[in-house]
């Protein structure tokens, strides 16, 4: 049984839990008026690709619901629970998040621009309670684009923003213990006063950050980039500072990257059949783990690689033409036909590499009579370990072993 709630019936606490086991839905009523869900019970409710742009929704129970690529721009979620929600690719730009409960929100792909989600005033709601601080703990928020959000004060323990786009937001005062920031752009953003026990922040770009008087007992740094960040106030004695990388490993890869380097498997598969050859010209690839793939072919064209892992892959004919590799790692990769024209290869790694020129065909299979040699012209290989590698290769010799400016 049920009861009525406003306009449309509320199934009872029993069948909510067992919907939310399940992973069934409630379906949204088509007569409900979607700019008005203020004050209400919809939990477990699929809102699925809804638009519910500036909708006013705060102080509703939406525990549990879907809210999948919906869009909420501007919407006014004040003091809502959003307990175990999923906002995966959803649009939340600008939207109203003050107060509300996040906690094991799945926010991860979301559009965040602007969103805030400083702590809120104690606000009535459907059952009488109320946050005062917005709580994301353990909400998942990898590769959200979150610029200029306000986070003051929430709640944020536990979670995870790898990757995320956090420049210029405010997270004055937040709590981010055992919180992974690793890889995120956090450029000019106000970490003032922020609790940051433990967290990682491995890679992440601080450029212009304010960290004045945080706490950042254990908080992982390595690869850290602080420059022109302030940092009063800080004890930085139980940090890890000067330690290794550790590599993005493929199942922490973006979408969008997955679904690349899937559609080049399908390519190299299908001789060119089918899928797409990958094309990840210009992009920041740094510190990612694609060891043992085959790439070949593959255009890295003007892309940045720091410290990433191509150790054993098979890259016969990819172009890394001005790309940015200094300390990675292609120890043992197959480079053959490869063009590194212009990269920079500073401190990388290419021990046992196989160097080398690859024969050519027509696409029918017929050989053309002609090779390609793996190309070094004008690379950047100093500190560049080469052991097992014939030296004396033609290609090799057109690389620079002295500083140059690209």
């Amino acid at each position: 049984m049920s009861e009525q709630y406003g306009f449309y019936s509320i199934p009872e606490d029993a069948e909510l839990k067992q919907a939310g086991k399940s992973g069934s839905l409630v379906a949204v009523p088509p007569d409900i008026d979607l700019s008005e869900l203020a004050g209400q019970q919809f939990e477990y409710t699929d809102f699925e690709g809804r638009n519910l742009a500036r909708s006013k929704m705060s102080g509703s129970n939406f525990r549990g619901s879907r809210f999948a690529k919906a869009d909420l721009l501007e919407a006014d979620l004040f003091s809502a629970d959003l307990t175990d929600t999923n906002f995966e690719w959803a649009n939340l730009a600008y939207a109203n998040l003050r107060g509300t409960n996040l906690t094991r929100a799945n926010l991860n792909y979301s559009q965040l621009v602007g969103v805030d989600l400083r702590g809120g005033i104690f606000a009535q709601t459907v059952d009488g309670g109320g946050c005062a601080i917005a709580r994301l703990s353990e909400c998942m928020a990898e590769y959200a684009n979150a610029t200029k959000a306000q986070f003051g004060g929430a709640d944020l323990k536990g979670s995870s923003f790898l990757g995320a786009n956090l420049e210029g937001a405010n997270l004055n005062g937040a709590d981010l213990t055992s919180t992974d920031l690793s890889y995120a752009n956090l450029r000019n953003a106000n970490l003032s006063e922020t609790r940051m026990t433990k967290t990682k922040i491995v890679g992440a770009d601080m450029i212009g950050a304010t960290l004045n008087n945080a706490d950042l007992k254990q908080a992982d740094f390595r690869g850290a980039v602080v420059d022109k960040a302030q940092l009063q106030g800080l004890n930085l004695s139980s940090c890890v500072i000067d330690s290794d990388l550790p590599r993005i490993a493929h199942n922490s890869f973006s979408l969008d990257l997955k679904k690349i380097l899937e559609s080049h498997a399908e390519w190299l598969e299908s001789d060119g059949m089918k899928g797409a050859r990958a094309d990840l010209q210009n992009m920041d690839l740094s510190h990612f783990d694609f060891s043992n793939s085959n790439l070949s072919g593959a255009i890295f064209r003007g892309a940045k690689l720091v410290g990433a892992n191509l150790s054993a892959c098979r890259l016969v004919l990819a172009d890394f033409t001005g790309a940015k590799l200094p300390e990675s790692k292609l120890s043992g990769a197959v480079i053959s036909g490869a063009s590194f024209r212009r990269s920079q290869l500073r401190n990388a790694n290419l021990a046992g590499a196989r160097v080398g020129d690859v024969p050519l065909f027509s696409p029918n299979g017929t050989p053309l009579g002609t090779s390609r040699a793996t190309l070094f012209d004008d690379a950047l290989m100093i500190g560049t370990d080469i052991t097992g590698i014939n030296a004396q290769y033609p290609g090799l010799k057109a690389a620079r072993r002295s500083p140059v400016s690209y």
